[in-house]
């Protein structure tokens, strides 16, 4: 009773999409412009350029810079001359990070097996092949043809989460945008958890395609006399 440790394999599937996939990443030239805007409640060009640049005139083109950028951020939001924090403002002061958009081709690692709080397990860039190499790949249809088949709905209820996906690079993402339709792909895992019945946390081992994973997760809420019961039964 002392030691009872459950392991079991994760089941991972994985995709070619295109997307917009934000990562955390440092802004700290834009953390300024958003205390400003929270000082005064709102900001504008002018007032940038004077109390951050100390120089309203030569300085205002670049103030009106970063407020643009704040907003395609999400950062700050406009009405006229303008700019107020939003939410994802207020949160990026808190956390000093900034979660900055790309729109391209990614791979995505997904499990929807109820142990794991979030679903993705890791996202990549994903670089497509070019044109002369769909040509070859055609010339092999029964082999190599690429088959692009409706995403999951395990993904795609993933969108606008913000999370550290457990076998990433540590970083934390939110999956803004997916296409419905991607291309299904062998993930070469090899993931099992493993729990010590009873503690609080249990651990994601093994490797995807090649990149070893070792990650603790928050684990169920079981006793071992409960899961010793359980497994009797």
């Amino acid at each position: 009773m002392k030691n009872i440790v459950l392991t079991r394999r994760i089941s991972v599937r994985c995709w070619n999409v295109i997307g917009v996939v934000a990562k955390a990443t440092k802004r700290p030239e834009l953390m300024p412009v958003l205390l400003r805007a929270r000082e005064r409640n709102q900001t504008h060009a002018d007032d940038v350029a004077e109390h951050l640049f100390f120089e309203q005139r030569s300085r205002r083109v670049v103030a009106e810079r970063l407020l643009r950028i704040a907003v395609n951020h999400g950062l700050l939001a406009q009405n006229e001359r303008w700019f107020t924090l939003t939410n994802e403002g207020f949160r990026a002061l808190g956390d000093e990070q900034v979660f900055v958009p790309e729109r391209g081709s990614w791979t995505i690692w997904a499990s929807n097996d109820p142990l794991l709080a979030y679903p993705i397990l890791r996202v990549e860039r994903w670089i497509e092949p070019t044109a002369l190499e769909d040509v070859q790949r055609g010339k092999n249809k029964d082999r190599d043809a690429r088959e692009f088949r409706d995403l999951p709905r395990t993904v795609r209820n993933a969108e606008r989460r913000v999370a550290t996906p457990p076998c990433g690079d540590g970083g934390r993402l939110r999956v803004d945008e997916v296409a419905p339709k991607a291309e299904e792909v062998e993930p070469g895992d090899d993931l099992r958890v493993v729990w010590n019945v009873g503690e609080t946390s249990m651990r994601l081992e093994g490797s995807l395609r090649g990149m070893p994973a070792n990650t603790v997760l928050d684990a169920p809420r079981l006793t071992r006399e409960d899961a010793w019961q359980r497994l009797l039964a």
